[in-house]
């Protein structure tokens, strides 16, 4: 997820510093698909987290 929020930021300096050419348009389709993609993890990561402790009740502790 952190590299998603590095992504953007590079993303919106890229916009806004150096004059690439490239329709702002563009840039706002690439930054809203680095927010879903880093929106599909943390509910992954959730899932997971959710699914380890659920199971470690009724197998051997993972340690961690």
């Amino acid at each position: 997820m952190l590299r998603c929020n590095k992504m953007v930021v590079y993303l919106e300096q890229t916009r806004d510093i150096c004059q690439t050419g490239i329709e702002t348009a563009r840039f706002k389709e690439e930054i809203d698909k680095y927010f879903y993609i880093r929106r599909k993890v943390l509910n992954l990561q959730r899932v997971w987290r959710k699914y380890i402790i659920e199971n470690s009740k009724f197998q051997i502790p993972i340690s961690k």
